[in-house]
Parts: structure tokens; sequence; C-alpha cells
């Protein structure tokens, strides 16, 4: 009885037979790629008025774009007056309208640290809709974000607090038909020669604050002395930040009088101008700071002065040096007071919080002590050193150092209890902690920021964002040459010439594992030389010259035997086996992979395992034997799809087309080249076009 086997993604293969004998498997392949991003921040619960700007961000939305460009509506005006919350409002129900996916980036153009860098911006939404490797160069991460949105469905983008109309048109994507709304305290006036719908918001009118009050608080409530709810009224200017901070006094005491809450809140001018409403907020946060317990009225000012995008328990007890049990009901307290607002919960972290608006941090910022802010960052410094140092542990044991000893060790680090759990809390931490390296350079904290780089490397080897990679790592270096940490300069430069090798600068890499060997040599470090030689010899591998890497790589073997390093000599007879492969020296690479594999197994580690019997399979298509090199890659598929790997299931597909071609069988290989090719579409623009080119070539 045979079996035939019908695999799928997102373009099936059909198999046309006159008789098929047996039965017929269809299974449909793993899909690896992210899905539609829904990012928008929530809308309010109650919402009044504003319904022209409403109708006006749905027309745009449901309108084709002019001349096949984009649909762009850009809003203004100053802080508290309701422009992400308008736009959130419109389009959260329009999910249908945008199967591309909702994206939402804060370029957080008004806080003091300065705007968001662009790389970061990119980096971001690239990672959005793209599952595999970015490239290093920002001009890259531009290209790459226009190229992976030219052809996906229409999208929308939520572009919010930029500062000028090129940082908005930095992000538009490709192609067209997608929408882009984006706001600003200012008029982006240059965005009408792009085609975009500009509106400047005003505060609301005295009916419409006058309905959200009696919505929030209950109309009973404000029935017993209108004239002081009208009093109250006057005083928020018709903003609406300063409503909900209204409201959240009503809230924390139901039967506080009016009177107390008029005596308590700020005395406003009757029509302050819209220009000035963003400084007609303040006292009202004033109102609601002054309403703060100390315990939280610390943590308000303390998270002000760290530079994170969101916040959580396990940061905010570290950065105000409270117990964990006692930031929880801070966080609480501030959100019920709308100080914070909540962001979801997520599951390595509980509930994350974020600032309302920017105009809320400064505010919060302003009320701290200046002199405070420095001891702030080292606590936060002191919690994400701590933490990643955990995760790096739990994920690449080989790869983590001891913890540093240090005044600012959190007393309750946050809680990783296992490698998924650290991953997951990677990548969930990773603006952040890629932010506080920024700033702990800036500010000359060296052990921070190398510690910091050097503790990311499973979130560096996971995501591959080479651009932040090569970045940071540099600034990396150059902190830990200040700290003379020799050893942890020599791990740094060789996880910096990995990230050169991802990002294809070969030459820059062998010349960075040249400087790697060397130092180690000069340090007597035998597991790192061996490792520099291991490196380059992949390196030249990778640049198409096995002759010179097969002489580096036996020496990196001969250390490594030495030092019984098992699972160290097996990966290098992996790169080993490529070079003969490429030497067309079959019958000894095919050894070393059988070797290799069994001493991988021995040691539990699945995936190079997988990848030692890939290459078998390949050695086995190159010598002729076609039945054990399909036995070979369709097992080592099924181990990578059980240990989610899908750049190996895209090669090891791609291997089978091969193997299906010399075997003589163009329709099997197409079907495979076809799977390979969709499969390589969310990981690597350069593989996707290379299986498209051998798919015409089989026309």
């Amino acid at each position: 009885m045979t079996t035939n086997e019908i695999r799928s993604s997102q373009i099936g293969t059909v198999v046309q037979a006159g008789t098929i004998t047996g039965s017929v498997t269809i299974q449909e392949a793993a899909r690896y790629g992210p899905p539609p991003p829904r990012e928008l921040p929530s809308p309010p619960a109650v919402w009044v008025d504003r319904t022209a700007e409403l109708e006006e961000v749905l027309r745009v939305a449901g309108c084709p774009p002019r001349g096949g460009g984009h649909r762009i509506v850009a809003l203004s005006g100053p802080p508290g007056i309701g422009k992400t919350a308008l736009l959130a409002r419109a389009l959260v129900g329009l999910h249908d309208r945008f199967p591309g996916g909702q994206l939402y980036v804060d370029l957080r153009g008004h806080q003091a640290e300065g705007p968001r860098p662009l790389t970061d911006t990119l980096a971001q939404l690239v990672g959005a809709v793209w599952a595999g490797p970015v490239p290093a160069a920002p001009e890259q991460l531009a290209g790459w974000w226009r190229s992976a949105t030219a052809a996906r469905e229409p999208l929308c983008l939520l572009i919010d607090n930029a500062v000028a109309a090129e940082a908005v048109q930095d992000l538009l994507p490709g192609g067209s038909g997608h929408l882009v709304v984006a706001t600003s305290r200012e008029p982006l006036a240059e965005l009408a020669g792009d085609g975009a719908s500009l509106h400047r918001l005003g505060p609301l009118p005295p009916e419409a604050a006058h309905a959200y009050l009696t919505t929030c608080v209950g109309e009973e409530r404000l029935r017993a002395d209108p004239a002081l709810t009208d009093l109250l009224l006057q005083r928020t200017g018709g903003l609406p930040r300063a409503l909900w901070l209204l409201v959240a006094q009503f809230a924390r005491d139901p039967d506080r009088p009016l009177a107390s809450i008029a005596a308590r809140s700020p005395r406003l001018a009757p029509h302050p101008r819209p220009d000035a409403l963003g400084v007609a907020m303040a006292p009202d946060l004033d109102t609601a700071y002054a309403e703060l317990p100390p315990d939280a009225a610390h943590i308000y000012q303390r998270l002000a002065q760290v530079p994170a995008a969101d916040l959580d328990v396990s940061l905010a007890a570290a950065v105000s040096d409270v117990p964990a049990a006692t930031a929880t009901r801070a966080l609480d307290l501030l959100n019920r007071a709308h100080l914070l607002e909540e962001a979801g919960e997520r599951p390595p972290r509980g509930t994350v919080y974020r600032w309302p608006s920017t105009a809320v941090r400064e505010h919060a910022r302003h009320t701290a002590e200046s002199r405070d802010e420095l001891e702030a960052l080292r606590r936060a410094l002191g919690w994400a050193v701590t933490a990643t140092g955990t995760a790096d542990a739990l994920i690449t044991p080989s790869h983590s150092l001891p913890a540093p000893l240090t005044d600012y060790r959190p007393k309750q680090p946050a809680v990783l209890t296992d490698k998924h759990l650290a991953m997951d809390w990677l990548k969930d931490q990773a603006q952040n902690l890629l932010t506080l390296i920024r700033a702990a350079h800036a500010v000359q904290e060296h052990d921070s920021t190398w510690r910091l780089a050097y503790a990311l490397w499973p979130w560096w080897r996971s995501e591959s964002q080479f651009a932040l990679w090569l970045e940071i790592h540099q600034l990396a270096l150059e902190a830990v040459r200040h700290c003379n940490e020799p050893e942890a300069e020599l791990r740094l430069l060789n996880t910096y010439g990995v990230g050169q090798r991802g990002a294809r600068k070969l030459h820059h890499a062998i010349g960075t594992f040249n400087r790697v060997l060397e130092m180690a040599r000069r340090l007597k470090n035998r597991s790192m030389e061996a490792q520099a030689l291991h490196e380059l010899g992949s390196t030249y591998q990778e640049s198409e010259l096995p002759d010179k890497a097969l002489v580096l790589l036996e020496k990196a073997r001969e250390i490594r035997t030495e030092s019984g390093y098992r699972r160290g000599v097996a990966l290098t007879d992996i790169v080993r086996a490529q070079a003969l492969v490429s030497l067309r020296t079959y019958g000894h690479a095919a050894a070393l992979l059988a070797g290799a594999r069994t001493a991988l197994l021995a040691e539990g580690d699945i995936h190079d395992a997988a990848r030692a019997l890939a290459w078998s399979g390949q050695v086995s298509t190159r010598t002729g034997d076609l039945c054990a090199a399909e036995r070979a890659l369709i097992t080592a598929r099924a181990e990578f799809e059980a240990a989610a790997a899908p750049r190996w299931v895209a090669r090891t597909t791609e291997w089978l087309g091969e193997t299906a071609l010399e075997r003589g069988d163009n329709a099997a290989a197409r079907g495979h080249f076809t799977e390979a090719h969709t499969l390589y579409l969310p990981l690597s623009t350069h593989d996707a076009s290379r299986l498209r080119q051998r798919l015409d070539g089989l026309a």
C-alpha cells in the first residue's frame, strides 16, 4: 500500500492522477507568519459629540484613495483634546475593511527624552507584518516596510504624537489603498500635498460636556446643584482629559458633596483659548495629584522619570523601592484617577499600564525632584539587568553571566520561572529594554549598558532585527571598554560579528571575528578561541570559500575535542560537512553528519540534530540515493515543524523539490517549490525571490 501526501500552505498543490492506490493524506503546513495585527487603543466607553469629525474619518476610510495613493487623515490639537480617542472610536469597528491589519505606533514626539528613533519605529512596524529577520541599515528597514505592505491587503496605521509631517511621510506604507491617520499638537500642513484631510480639534461644546458628565456620574447627583455643576464644567474648558479627571474625582467618593469637589477644582479662565488648553489641563492634574496617598504619589513621580513606553507592577516596585503589593495598589489607584490607563493583561507581566497622554507624564515629571531622576533610572536599570540576566540564564545557560553586584538590585525581581515565560517576557519588554540601554549610554551608566545588550542575546537571535542588533552592540562595546571587562568585551564582540553576518556584512564579520580570535588568544581563553575559529569558518563558508572555511573549522574542532565540548564538536562538524558538500566530498560529509546527529540527540539538542539530518538528505540527493534523501528530509522537516523553526521548514521543503527534480518529477518539484516559496514569503524576500525564479524556470 502507498500513501500519497499533499501538503499545502497559503498556496495549495493540486495532484492529478488517473489512479491512486492507497490512502491520500492532505496535511496543512504550519503557518508561521504573524496574524493580522489589531493594535489600536481601546476607544472610550462613554462618547459624546464629535459627530462631524467621526463622519469625516469614516468618509475618508470608505473612499477610494486619490490617484491610487493612500487615504490620510491628520488631527491636530493640544494635549488632552481627545485626538487619539476620536481616531480609535472611528476605526476600531472597521477591522473588516482592513484585512491587512490595524497598526498603532507612538512616535513620542513630545517626551523629554526626545522623539522615538526612526529605526525603532520601523522595526516595530516591519515586525508587525513580517515574521522573519529584518535588515541592518535604517534605509533598508524603510524599504522593507514599503515592500512588505506594497502587495498587502488594505491596512490601517494610526501614528500618534508626530511632531512634523516628515515623521508621518517616513512611515507611509507601500502600495495603495491603505489608510493612515495621524495625531499632532500642531497642524501637519505639509501632508496636504499627500492628499491628507486635515482637521484641528477644539474643546467640547458645553452641552456635550454636560452630557458626558451626566452619563458618567448620573443625572440625580448633578441635579442637586445645577449652578455648581455648570461651574465645574466651565472649569474643564471642554477638554476631554480634564472632564475625565473630574469624573475620577466623583468616582473616588460617591458621597462627596459637589461643593467639596468645586472647592478643590482649579479655577480656569471662563473661555480658555484652544491653544492654551494643554496648559489649562495642568490644574486638573494638580488636583488629581494632590488627592493621591503618599505611596501612589511617589510611584507616579518615579514612573515618569523612567523612559518606558509601558509600565507594570514589577518595574513600578523596583523604581519606587516599594513592595510589589504596594505598587499593585498604587497602579490601580492611578488608573482609577485617570493618571494612568490599562493597556491589557500580558501573561509574562500581568496588568500593563501606559500614560494616558504625554501631558500627564510631563505633569508627573514636573512634580518630581529632578535630582531623583538619575536614581530612578539606576533602579530601572538594576531591575532590567537582573530580569534579562535571569531570562538569558533560562534560555541559553551557556551564554549567561553571573549576576552583577549592584546597589540597585530589586528586592522583588520579575518572576521568570521557565525559558518559555522568559522568552515571552523579553519579547514583550524589548522596546522598553532598548530604550533603557540608550538612556544608560546617554548618562554613561556603562556597566548597565553592556550587560543589558549582552543579556538580550536570546531576543537578538530570535528576532534577527539586525539594524537594532548592530546599533545597540556598538553602544555596548563602547561601554564595556570603559569598564575594563575584557572577557565581556570578547563575548560582545563575538555576538556583534554574528549580527554582522546575519546582516550579510560578511567582510565586516570576518574582520570582527579575527579581532575576537586575536583577543581570545591574548587572554588565553581557549573556549572563545574555538568559538572565533568556528564563526570565522562559518562566515567563510557563507562567503563561498569552503577551502578557507575547512582549515579554520578543523582548528576549532581540535580545541573543542580537547576540552570535551561534545555539542560544540558536533556543531562544527555540521559546518565542516557543508564545506565538504561544496567541494563535492560527499562520503566524508555524510560520516560527519551522522556522527553530529547522534551526538546532538544525546545532548538533547533536537533542532541542531534536525539540521544534521537535513544536510544528510542533501548529501543523499547529490549522490543519487533519492529514497534516502526523501526519508531524511521528510523526517527533518517534521522535527523542524515540531520545534517551530519556520526557516528550516521552508529550506527542507525546497530541498525536497530539488530531490524531486533529480528524480525527473517536475510536477512534484513544482509543488514543493510552490510551498517553499509561500513559506519563505514572511521570512526572507531574498529566498522568496529566488524560489520565484526557480518556479519560473520550470515553466
